[in-house]
């Protein structure tokens, strides 16, 4: 009697996401006629994200050009778009990851998430213009590059940043210490916003997420205490601006970017561990799996 076999592996960063993992554990094993082999590559939001959105939605794949995270030239990123549920997925990791960074460009505080921001208001600009009925984006947050708390996406909705003397500072998270004061515009999108977070590790407090996962993102001891220091400036802020409720825990995962989405643009969190058992695993019935090949890495 045959026996059935799930591999559900998630991705290794910078080097295969969760489906070319799958198809190549799936190619090894196929000789293998006892198995039956059901191949469902996971995401916790990171690297492979849109991947595993197009197999498990059965979206189409749209173009936009936008700046590169780390110069002024423009790129090609995509997004997944399922017409049926008028939903639009977006990888965070295409857009501002480490997997588009070379290692000499690697500096957290002087990367921001502007290139995301980018991409929302040309998504918008398409909804606005009816080119797209969109009714929903889903981005997954995990593997970025930057540690910058949203405010490089919130930025291209007008958001800015001041010194003690009404001066408007570039926003990088190196600057975020000299920030007075914030204007913050009233951010409204034709559609509602989700993330789904790799990570529930707190941003601020004593093992934040910045203390954890900056060095892997090319920060040194230093880096990380200046954006520790930044971070709590801009806490502090927010706090007065009423933004925050200061008794609740904020998400770090992206460096602050899920956090950031959240506060500036509503968007509503979403861990990782419920979209995979409700949207990947759902039509799994896990009485029939006999064994599971899982794992992820670097």
């Amino acid at each position: 009697m045959n026996k059935t076999l799930l591999l559900a592996p998630n991705s290794f960063k910078e080097c295969a996401d969760s489906k070319r993992i799958s198809e190549l554990l799936s190619s090894e094993l196929k000789s293998f006629s006892h198995w039956n082999i059901i191949e469902t590559p996971l995401s916790d939001g990171g690297d492979g994200f849109l991947s595993v959105c197009e197999k498990l939605f059965q979206g189409r794949r749209i173009n936009y050009s936008v700046s590169n995270i780390y110069d002024k030239n423009l790129i090609q990123v995509s997004i997944v778009y399922n017409e049926n549920s008028i939903t639009v997925y977006i990888e965070s990791a295409e857009i501002v990851g480490l997997k588009k960074v070379p290692k000499e460009y690697r500096k957290p505080l002087e990367l921001n998430t502007k290139a995301l921001g980018e991409l929302l208001r040309k998504i918008s600009i398409d909804v606005f213009d009816h080119k797209l009925n969109i009714e929903k984006v889903i981005i997954g947050i995990g593997g970025t590059a930057t540690v910058d708390f949203g405010l490089g996406v919130a930025s291209i909705f007008g958001l800015k940043l001041f010194d003690e003397n009404r001066n408007i500072i570039d926003l990088k998270p190196s600057n975020y210490y000299k920030v007075k004061d914030l204007e913050i515009p009233d951010i409204r999108l034709p559609f509602t916003l989700q993330v789904i977070s790799d990570v529930d590790t707190p941003l601020f407090g004593e093992n934040n997420s910045i203390r954890i996962y900056s060095a892997q993102k090319g920060a040194n001891q230093k880096d990380i205490q200046l954006l520790v220091n930044g971070f709590d400036n801009i806490y502090k802020i927010l706090i007065n601006n009423k933004l925050i409720d200061y008794s609740k825990p904020i998400n770090g995962a992206g460096g602050g970017l899920a956090a950031g989405l959240n506060i500036f643009f509503g968007a509503e969190i979403i861990s990782s561990t419920e979209f995979i058992n409700s949207q990947i695993l759902s039509d799994i019935d896990q009485n029939q799996i006999d064994a599971v090949i899982t794992g992820e890495g670097a």
